[in-house]
């Protein structure tokens, strides 16, 4: 699948990690975002998060978390410093040293 940005929207190739950046305008239902990458070697878990801000404790609203060692996906939002109720998929599609690709879709009641 090849991706092309939306007009006026320019991609991140290679971000230093973690990645932060705020989202020009917000999201809003219609719009996706596309992660691309490839999992480290020696990787546990790791991340994606759609947080408020890049602090501490900032509320997220997705929290995408393959977890490796258990071979489950997890799916949560924080709100308030509360972590709300794990979704969990399993088994999950990823592995260590393998290439992924994740499209979050944005729609008027949640991403999908």
């Amino acid at each position: 699948m090849a991706f092309v940005p939306a007009p006026g929207y320019l991609p991140a190739y290679n971000p230093p990690l973690p990645y932060v950046a705020p989202v020009p305008g917000g999201l809003h239902p219609g719009m996706a975002i596309y992660v691309q990458g490839v999992v480290a070697h020696h990787a546990k878990s790791f991340r994606v998060n759609l947080a408020s801000g890049p602090e501490e404790g900032a509320d997220v609203a997705l929290h995408v978390n393959p977890r490796f060692s258990g071979g489950v996906l997890v799916l949560n939002s924080r709100r308030g410093k509360h972590w709300g109720d794990e979704q969990r998929q399993d088994p999950q599609p990823l592995h260590p040293g393998g290439p992924f690709e994740l499209v979050i879709n944005v729609t008027p009641h949640g991403y999908r």
